[in-house]
């Protein structure tokens, strides 16, 4: 019976983590991009005058959703690693989405805070920084860390993929769980050996389809849970 309760507090963790992280991938993702380029999207990297003198504060607002994708995909391997009860590749999938997160709300925190300030505080003596950070130069820390942030939340995925088993719908998950652990690190790996590709129009593309792969992991991995929910409350009635 304890077990029984302690899994029911597990799936709703990873419910509300499957919620946050669906509404933070699309916010910060595909809606985030529209409103940017509407609002006032950046012209292509020239140096850190430019960058200042396009800035808008709806650029650095989709950072404020990422954090919330990064919350919902720490609860959901939190919940896999409780209802893996506590297995080696789970343990191993939360530690990597730790590792992930913090790295990633580094940057977003970044772009958050003290992008903002520097630019409301604009001397030509901050060009440097503002270089280092801004998210338009291609060459920038800022895609050097996300990058391999997501390669982390990539193996986050590789090693919770074993939660899933059996066929049809928990096959289709474990697929896309593997899925994006092997396309998060392989982006990872390349950033490492041509870091101005995130820019490119095949780093934009393979962009767009992360969102669109982590949203179908995401929304697989809700209905499983709610599945598994259905069938314990059966059992426990």
């Amino acid at each position: 019976m304890e077990n029984t309760s302690k899994d029911f507090q597990a799936f709703h963790i990873a419910i509300a983590g499957a919620i946050c992280t669906i509404a933070g991938t699309f916010f910060s993702g595909p809606l985030a991009f529209i409103a940017v380029s509407s609002i006032q999207p950046q012209p292509e990297w020239s140096g850190a005058q430019v960058y200042v003198a396009h800035y808008h504060p709806v650029q650095s607002l989709t950072f404020y959703f990422g954090l919330i994708l990064l919350f919902g995909s720490v609860l959901m391997i939190t919940s896999i690693y409780f209802l893996n009860r506590k297995s080696i590749k789970s343990l191993l999938a939360l530690i990597f989405t730790a590792i992930a997160c913090g790295l990633i709300s580094f940057n977003y925190f970044i772009q958050a805070a003290l992008i903002p300030a520097l630019i409301r505080n604009y001397t030509p003596a901050l060009d440097p920084v503002v270089t280092l950070f801004a998210v338009a130069n291609p060459s920038s820390l800022f895609w050097a860390i996300e990058m391999w942030g997501y390669g982390f939340l990539g193996l986050g995925t590789l090693f919770a993929g074993g939660f899933f088993s059996g066929r049809g719908l928990e096959k289709a998950t474990r697929i896309l769980f593997l899925t994006n652990g092997y396309a998060s690190l392989a982006g990872a790996l390349y950033t490492s050996i041509r870091l101005e590709w995130v820019l490119s129009k095949a780093g934009l593309a393979t962009y767009v389809g992360w969102n669109i792969l982590y949203l179908f992991l995401v929304f697989f991995f809700l209905i499983v849970i709610l599945r598994r929910r259905v069938k314990l409350l059966r059992l426990s009635t």
